[in-house]
């Protein structure tokens, strides 16, 4: 956490993000995307059509078993999905 006030990421005061901080994740997220939008641009729509019905019932098996997959994101997927 130090580290992340020293850079001016969080705020002194209750450790959220400062204005910086959230810039800099802003911009983190969207280099994020663009560097990963490549793959699915080459398998086009349907593939990633296919890709997401291939997937999602062994990502919710994977969430079911209990593997520590964070509750509130494995609630996020699971409503996405279905």
């Amino acid at each position: 956490m130090a580290a992340l006030r020293d850079r001016n990421w969080l705020t002194d005061s209750d450790l959220t993000l400062s204005t910086h901080g959230a810039a800099r994740r802003a911009a983190i997220e969207t280099r994020t995307d663009e560097l990963s939008t490549h793959r699915y641009e080459v398998i086009g729509p349907d593939g990633c059509e296919r890709l997401r019905k291939l997937s999602s019932a062994l990502s919710i098996r994977i969430m079911d078993a209990d593997l520590a997959f964070p509750p509130m994101l494995s609630q996020r997927y699971r409503d996405t999905v279905r």
